[in-house]
């Protein structure tokens, strides 16, 4: 079965959503399905560096088509990439007659496509997050779903969302629910059973008999690290041997901010910033790590959605401490976590 998948983003970049796009598209081609991937360009021209940058074998069947932007990041930019992204579409729905377009999100430049529908192709999207209100949704997005028939399939990441869409008026038919994966090249069981090795090779300033928590991803202040380590000052008084690992901190903004807290905190020998961690090295670090910390804090994308990161987490034999938000409630629990009350220090604290 031919693919045709659309991104509109630059690939590669170290977002998660990314990273889940290009591990889905390949694992379609591991199954044997001709996937053409088509995204904005980056500084990355060779096709091996970019599989190499996912940590991914190439595959026959996986071609990526990327479109130069030249207008910068702007909407400008993101206008032209759509409008050639949806000629080329054309060109290669009408050559290369794929049974399936697939989408990330909600978006006038996926509506346009149902114009092809008399080609018998299947129209599905990926939501992430709910893309508007539930008034928008049933005065303008429902219409257009009902009447013009212009997807198939809508795939939510989390139950939690499907439900939201479900309570807009949209079809449960309609909708499908699949879970986050994870790259099992990437993060195979036989690494996680050394951690002195571990220990060696991710070079953090901590003993091997430290507890050590890991919190990955952005610095952002919505995704808490700064109620993260607001908590570990009052857990740095009663453990003496307990560390954090932040990875990743790609704006300076952020960096300084956390950077200041952690020195307004007296923390420095307590909270390690690694900066920007390539996403092959994050099992390294992960190796050597008690439990993984999830401390986003309530707003509304995070009610819906579950971060890539708990799944890594848990593949990587981590306990998870979470907030409890809905969406991550239908993954941790006290089997495998344990869950805090939303944007409280103290709660958090005591979970750790």
């Amino acid at each position: 079965m031919n693919i045709l998948y659309f991104y509109n983003n630059k690939i590669p970049n170290p977002m998660a959503s990314s990273i889940q796009v290009i591990n889905t598209s390949h694992a379609l081609a591991k199954l044997g399905h001709k996937v053409i991937f088509v995204c904005r360009h980056d500084q990355i021209n060779d096709t091996r560096s970019l599989f190499a940058f996912y940590c991914l074998k190439p595959n026959i069947n996986f071609k990526i088509i990327r479109l130069h932007t030249p207008f910068g990041n702007g909407l400008f930019a993101q206008f032209c990439s759509s409008i050639t992204a949806f000629l080329l579409g054309i060109y290669l729905v009408l050559f290369k007659r794929p049974r399936i377009l697939y989408f990330i999100g909600y978006s006038t430049f996926m509506l346009l496509f149902s114009i092809l529908r008399p080609l018998r192709i299947k129209i599905v999207t990926e939501l992430h997050q709910p893309y508007a209100d539930r008034k928008y949704i049933k005065k303008k997005i429902l219409p257009a779903l009902t009447t013009r028939k212009t997807i198939d399939l809508i795939l939510t990441c989390s139950n939690t969302l499907k439900q939201f869409y479900i309570s807009c008026g949209i079809d449960k038919k309609l909708i499908g629910f699949i879970q986050n994966g994870y790259n099992s090249g990437l993060f195979p069981k036989e690494h996680f059973r050394n951690r002195t090795k571990g220990m060696m090779q991710v070079k953090i300033p901590f003993d091997s008999e430290d507890k050590i928590l890991i919190y990955g991803g952005h610095l952002y202040f919505n995704r808490g690290p700064d109620l993260l380590i607001e908590a570990m000052e009052i857990v740095a008084q009663n453990i003496k041997r307990i560390k954090l690992v932040m990875l990743g901190g790609t704006i300076k903004a952020d960096v300084d901010r956390v950077t200041d807290l952690i020195r307004a905190k007296k923390l420095q020998d307590t909270v390690y910033l690694t900066g920007y961690v390539a996403h092959n090295r994050v099992p390294d670090y992960l190796s050597i790590a008690d439990a993984g910390v999830v401390p986003m804090l309530d707003v509304r994308k995070h009610v819906y959605s579950n971060p890539l990161k708990i799944i890594e987490y848990m593949v990587c034999y981590l306990p998870v401490i979470a907030v409890d938000l809905p969406a991550l409630k239908e993954v941790v629990n006290e089997q495998n976590g344990f869950l805090f009350k939303t944007g409280d220090k103290n709660s958090l604290a005591n979970a750790i």
